[in-house]
């Protein structure tokens, strides 16, 4: 089932998936490849969007990638997702302050 998206006016849309071999998220390139770096991603319009994610969708057996679909960002670079679950998919991990380990150093 396809869930909905919401994309602002400012916003555009990148496209992420997941690299089967070693199950790293990867982002749709400008040159239509796949980069392990959200920065590589090529931000698209909310109106051309669906369109890249169809062909990308397609060819995603093809390129090793499961499980694409699209992410509203925030422009700039790199893109911001727009919700956490991406932001920490896109940078890594988070850590609240409270639980960091003190470096002794």
């Amino acid at each position: 089932m396809k869930r909905s998206i919401r994309i602002a006016d400012d916003n555009k849309v990148v496209i992420t998936g997941n690299r089967l071999k070693d199950g790293r998220i990867v982002w749709l390139t400008e040159a239509g490849g796949w980069s392990d770096s959200i920065y590589d991603a090529r931000q698209l319009d909310s109106d051309v969007f669906q369109t890249y994610l169809d062909d990308a969708s397609k060819r995603a057996a093809g390129d090793g990638i499961i499980d694409v679909y699209e992410v509203p960002v925030t422009p700039g670079h790199p893109p911001s997702p727009i919700s956490m679950r991406e932001r920490i998919r896109a940078f890594g991990p988070t850590t609240h302050p409270q639980f960091a380990v003190k470096s002794t150093s």
